[in-house]
Order: structure tokens, then C-alpha cells, then sequence
């Protein structure tokens, strides 16, 4: 604390009530105030050497007397400092008005002394016989010591102008006490309130607990028969004979399937709840999921008539998920479609992709929810009241979609359609599509083909670059002291990624890029810097070079900007199938600037993805596709997001943002967790930056 903060609140410690404390800290601050215009007057006094008896007594007593109302405050003696102040300051003015600066006009400041009363004393009869004394003190001095002449005094200007800024102030006081005591019982009523809802809360939460301990209790007392009723039942089916019996069997088969469901579900819950539900998650295509369950319903809905549609993406969209539970999320929808669909009805299920997101969809026809119990469908076992659920439903099924689907980061929701019945969807983070990357034996080829590879380090500092050899052991390396010996290399020798220093002798790292790209030499650069401007004053992007890092770095983070700048030059080098569906438009040589530009512009746009891109572009998402990777190495997907992510890196190095959530909105995505993951995989470092 500071020490202006400390002498404010000097005998503050000694009380806990608010308007003491005021008080106390304004009496505080005044006594400082009048102490600090003692001490400036008697200095400046003496310098211009304008002092006289009566300023030095003054000033002197006015110091000392303002010093011991303060020792008072500390002491807690806080009636006799006011008592004091008041004295002190009604008879210093009348000293100063009278004596030492007669004739200054000072006398207007005895107006203060009511004011003062009105905030450190609750006493009206105070208050009011102050009002009376500073009125008298301005006038009756004058009457025996001719200070002033007879008009100063004149229509009792001063009168009117002392009781009407009391009266003002008084109101004002007196209004402000009325709301500080509403204020106080408002809050004590709320405080009351919020006790009883803390009490109502904790039974609710002690009564769910009861609950979903029932429920998991009963669910293990059912495993037992369920499991035999199940053995017991294929058992009779393999050994009778009898069709008829058969199909009683058959039909008892599927009620103990539905009782399996039951109990496994409430044992999924209650792993939830403790947090050991472990997701066994693989990128998998959503359009075979969705028709998995399509083709599994299909019958049970054909039997009740009712139409089950399937509508499936033209682009499968992958996730990665776990498939069991994803399957049972929406065998859970559609049973719930199913259930209060009546014949002649009709359900949707459909797939959507749009920019990295991957949507499912369950819609029907039916008699849908109330608009107030739409959130509350999601909660563990409520049930929206209406006929079909009082006869049957036990209220997981929905809570348990939720609550997988936020394991998976994904979100559902419900809404009413316009013309009746429900829509719930689920949307969860799409992934790569498997044409957008290596296959198994590819990608051990690439990873075997980075072993070997030759680079080159340019750097004028011997022990640095005899540093950077040592940390890239696994590769082959050679070094310049500058640009010019690097630039002799490289007419010699093949090389495959360049490392070079930023500032340099002879020919700088910039002067190097620039020549590389002059002679339209391409080979993956990486430039480390120690400017500390870099992020501001180099736009590495117009440079053209493929990384930078800035001095100093961690190991790790080189090795990984490394390995991905090679990766991405193999990747460029490989052969694309040729296109086979009659492309009419070429992909142009100022294209890829065209690209960088729409991206830059929609960085912000979630919804901005290959689809808009091409379509911008005027050409397929298939040459899209060959072009950006013949050009970059990356596919649409990875040159979007490397975009993204270099837009983050430089708005990290400005330090234009506050927390993850911003910046990751700021390109375009939602989840700060996810950003840093990413930012994490492509430069080795996780986001760091200052936060308020």
C-alpha cells in the first residue's frame, strides 16, 4: 500500500462500521491537506522572504495543531480529533481573517465549518448553532475592527449564500443516508435470500445425489438378471424348434435389449460423474456413422409407419470421436424421434459439413417441445410433461447425448420447428479428410526421407553456429559465417532448408531471402532473430521465408519448425493425380496471392472455409486442393489454418489481446484450448502473454 493510501486510512483498522470509516478517512485526508499548506506557506515564506510574526505563528500553530489531530485518529480517539478539528479550524480562520492575513476576504471560508459538522457529527442542534457561529464570525468582526467597507456586508449576501449551501448540502446528506440505509437492507434481505437459496441448493444437490445413487444402485442389482434373462433367452432360441416360440423369444429379446440399454446408460452416467468414462476416440466418417444407424432404425420405423429420410453430405465429413458412444448418442435421438413420432409422421436425419464442423441432425414432424422446457430436456431426468412421457421414459436419454458430446467438445441443441415437432443437432470438430493427408506408407516415407537432409546454417557467430550443428545432429549439416559464403553454397551444393541469423556482416539474412527469391531459388527458409521489433517493424510473411524465431529459443521449438517446413516441401514435391473432370479454369500464377488474400479479409469468419474459397475463386475445391498443395505442400484445410495461426502469432508478439478466447474469435474459432493445441503443434510453444 501506498504511503498516501496508509495515511488516508490511518484508525480505520480500529472500526468496522462504513460511515465511521468515512469519517475518519476524510478527516484524514483534510488534516493532511491543511498540514501540507502550513508546510508550503512557512517554505515559501522564508524563501521570498515575506514572513511576518503573526503568518509564522499561524502556519506554525496550524502545523502543529493539524499534527495532533491526526496522532488523535491513530489513537482512536476519533470524537475528540473531530471535536478539535472543528475548534481548531473555526479558530484559525477567525485568527487568519482577523490578524495575520486581515483584509484577504478569507472570511468566506467560515462557511465550511457548518459543512464539515454536516459529515462528521449526526447532532442537528451542532450543525445548526455552527451555521449560527460561522455566520456571526463573518460578520461581527467587521463591525468593531472596520475591515472591510460598510457595502462588503451589503443585502445580506453572505447570509443567503452560507444558510443556502447548507440547506443544499443538508438535503443532500440527508438523501444520501436514506439510500445508504435502503442500500443496507436491500442487501441484508439479499443476503437472506441467498442463504435460503444456498440451503434450497444444497438439498437439491443432496437430493440428486440420492437419486442418481438410486439409479446406479438399481442398475447394478439389474445387471445380474439381465445378463441371464439374455443367456437364458438364446439359449431356448438355439435349442427349440418351435416357430411360434421363436417369435415369443425373439420378442423378449428385444425388451431385455432395451433393459441392457437402461442400465448401461445409468452406469455411463455415474462413470461420468466420477469422471472415469475413458473415450476410445478414431477419425471416423460421420456419412457411414449416420447411415449405420439409418439402416439400424429403418425397420422399427417402417413397422409403426412412420418415414425415416436420410440425407448424407455430397463431402463425407470425418470427426474424431468414439464410435460406440457417438452411435449410441444417436441411437438415444432417434429412439426419441421414434417414440413420439404417431404413423404417417415423418423423421430426418441428416449430415452436414460446413468449414471445420461436422453436423448431425435428427428432425420430425411430431408434437415438439414448449418453448420454456427446451433447455431443460437436456437435464438428467426431466421430463417435458405430456402424455406419451407420464406412460413411459425415464429421462437420461438426452442428459446422457449431452453430457458425451461435450466429452467429445462438441454441443447440442433442440429447437421447435416452424410447422411442428423437434430438431435437435449435434455438431461437433471436424477433421482432415483422408485424400488431405499421407497414408501410413507415405507418411514413414516422408518421416525416413527428413533423416539426411542437408541444411544450411548461416550465422557470423562461430559458437552459434557451432550450437545450431550440434542441435540438428540428426541432419546433415554445413555452414556460412554470411550471406555471401551461403549464397556460394548453395550454387554448389543441394540444399534442403536454410537457417540463417537476421542481422549479419557483409550480407545480411535479409539481403539473402532476397536474393533466393530473386533467383526464384526455392528452399525452405527459417530466419532467428534477437530484434526485439520483429513482430512489429519484419513482416516475415512479405519476406517470403517459410519460419522465423526469435532469440532465444528452446530447442525443441527449432527441431519442430524445422521438421514441418521439410515436411511441407516434401509434400509439395509429391505427385498429385492428375484431374479427370474436364476442369475449364486453370489455376492462374497470381491465384495463391488471390487466396492469401481472401483468407486474410475472412480470418474472422468461422463459416469461412474450402467451399467459399473455391467458390470465390471461381474454380473446384478439387484444384483448389492440387493447386495450394503444389504450391505450399499443405492442403486448402492446413493453408486456412496456417493463415489463422500465423495471424495469431503476430497479434501474440504485439500483445493485441488479453486472453485465449479473443484471439482465438479473432480468426475465426471458438475455443482457446483448442488455438493453444494447435499453436502449440505448429510452433512447439504454447501462447504466452500478459493478462489483466
Amino acid at each position: 500500500m501506498s504511503f498516501a493510501k496508509r495515511f488516508i486510512a490511518n484508525g480505520t483498522h480500529i472500526t468496522t462500521n462504513e460511515t465511521e470509516i468515512k469519517r475518519i478517512k476524510v478527516l484524514n485526508l483534510t488534516a493532511g491537506i491543511a498540514l501540507f499548506h502550513a508546510v508550503f506557506f512557512l517554505i515559501f515564506d522564508f524563501i521570498t522572504d515575506t514572513n511576518s510574526t503573526e503568518k509564522l505563528i499561524a502556519l506554525t500553530l496550524e502545523m502543529l495543531f493539524f499534527l495532533l489531530i491526526i496522532w488523535f485518529q491513530s489513537k482512536g480517539w476519533f470524537k475528540v480529533a473531530r471535536l478539535s478539528f472543528m475548534i481548531v479550524v473555526f479558530l484559525l480562520l477567525l485568527y487568519h481573517c482577523n490578524v495575520a492575513f486581515k483584509g484577504y476576504y478569507g472570511e468566506y471560508q467560515y462557511f465550511v465549518i457548518p459543512l464539515f459538522s454536516l459529515f462528521l457529527f449526526d447532532k442537528y442542534y451542532l450543525h445548526y448553532s455552527l451555521l449560527v457561529l460561522s455566520i456571526a464570525a463573518f460578520y461581527v468582526p467587521n463591525w468593531y475592527l472596520n475591515i472591510y467597507p460598510e457595502q462588503y456586508f451589503g443585502y445580506l449576501n453572505a447570509l443567503l449564500l452560507f444558510v443556502g449551501i447548507f440547506l443544499i448540502m443538508d438535503f443532500f446528506k440527508r438523501n444520501s443516508e436514506h439510500n445508504e440505509r435502503a442500500l443496507e437492507k436491500q442487501l441484508k434481505e439479499n443476503l437472506s435470500l441467498h442463504k435460503t437459496l444456498d440451503e434450497q441448493n444444497k438439498q437439491l444437490q443432496s437430493l440428486n445425489a440420492f437419486q442418481n445413487h438410486f439409479f446406479v444402485n438399481i442398475a447394478h442389482e439389474m445387471n445380474t438378471p439381465v445378463t441371464l434373462l439374455k443367456g437364458q433367452t438364446h439359449r431356448l432360441l438355439k435349442e427349440s424348434n418351435n416357430s411360434s416360440f421363436h417369435e415369443t423369444a425373439g420378442k423378449i429379446q428385444v425388451q431385455v435389449h432395451k433393459l441392457e440399454v437402461l442400465t448401461t446408460g445409468i452406469m455411463d452416467i455415474a462413470k461420468i460423474d466420477s469422471e472415469t468414462l475413458v473415450l476410445n476416440k478414431k477419425v471416423v466418417s460421420i456419412n457411414q456413422l449416420v447411415q449405420s444407424a439409418y439402416l439400424e432404425f429403418q425397420p422399427i420405423y417402417e413397422k409403426k409407419s412412420v418415414t425415416l429420410d436420410l440425407s448424407l453430405h455430397e463431402h463425407d465429413g470425418y470427426a474424431k470421436v468414439d464410435a460406440l458412444y457417438l452411435e449410441r448418442v444417436l441411437g438415444n435421438l432417434l429412439s426419441n424421434a421414434f417414440k413420439f413420432s404417431s404413423s404417417g409422421d415423418q423423421v430426418k436425419l441428416g449430415v452436414t459439413t460446413e468449414n471445420d464442423r461436422v453436423s448431425i441432425t435428427v428432425s420430425d414432424n411430431a408434437i415438439g417441445v414448449p418453448e420454456e422446457d427446451l433447455e431443460l430436456i437436456f437435464e438428467r431426468f426431466y421430463q417435458s410433461p405430456n402424455e406419451i412421457n407420464k406412460s413411459n421414459g425415464s429421462g437420461i436419454g438426452l442428459s446422457f447425448a449431452k453430457e458425451i458430446i461435450e466429452l467429445h467438445h462438441g454441443s447440442i441443441k433442440a429447437c421447435n420447428n416452424p410447422r411442428g415437432g423437434l430438431t435437435v443437432q449435434i455438431t461437433l470438430k471436424g477433421e482432415e479428410h483422408p485424400a488431405d493427408s499421407l497414408s501410413n506408407t507415405q507418411e514413414t516415407t516422408k518421416l525416413q526421407s527428413l533423416l539426411g537432409k542437408k541444411i544450411l546454417v548461416v550465422d557470423d557467430n562461430l559458437e552459434m553456429r557451432e550450437y545450431l550443428v550440434d542441435v540438428l545432429n540428426e541432419y546433415h549439416t554445413i555452414t556460412a559465417e554470411n550471406g555471401v559464403q551461403a549464397l556460394e553454397l548453395i550454387g554448389k551444393e543441394k540444399i534442403d532448408a536454410i537457417i540463417t541469423d537476421y542481422m549479419m556482416p557483409i550480407m545480411d539474412g535479409k539481403q539473402l531471402v532476397t536474393e533466393l527469391k530473386k533467383n526464384q531459388t526455392r528452399i525452405p527458409i527459417v530466419v532467428i532473430t534477437a530484434r526485439a521489433d520483429m513482430g512489429s517493424n519484419l513482416d516475415m510473411q512479405t519476406l517470403g521465408v517459410d519460419d522465423y524465431l526469435n532469440k532465444p529459443f528452446v530447442e525443441d521449438e527449432l527441431l519442430l519448425r524445422l521438421k514441418n517446413i521439410l515436411t511441407n516441401d516434401i509434400e509439395r514435391n509429391l505427385e498429385i493425380p492428375e484431374e479427370n473432370e474436364g476442369e475449364t479454369k486453370p489455376f492462374k500464377a497470381d491465384t495463391l496471392t488471390r487466396c492469401i488474400q481472401l483468407v486474410e479479409s475472412n480470418i474472422s469468419n468461422s463459416y469461412y472455409g474450402v467451399a467459399q474459397l473455391s467458390e470465390d475463386l471461381k474454380i473446384s475445391e478439387r484444384t483448389l486442393y492440387r493447386a495450394i498443395k503444389k504450391e505450399t505442400g499443405l492442403t486448402p484445410n492446413q493453408f486456412i489454418r496456417e493463415m489463422k495461426l500465423s495471424k495469431v502469432r503476430q497479434q501474440v508478439e504485439l500483445g493485441n489481446v488479453t486472453t485465449l478466447n479473443d484471439l482465438a474469435l479473432s480468426v475465426g474459432l471458438t475455443n482457446g484450448t483448442y488455438l493453444n493445441q494447435l499453436y502449440k503443434e505448429r510452433f512447439g510453444t504454447l501462447i504466452e502473454f500478459s493478462r489483466v
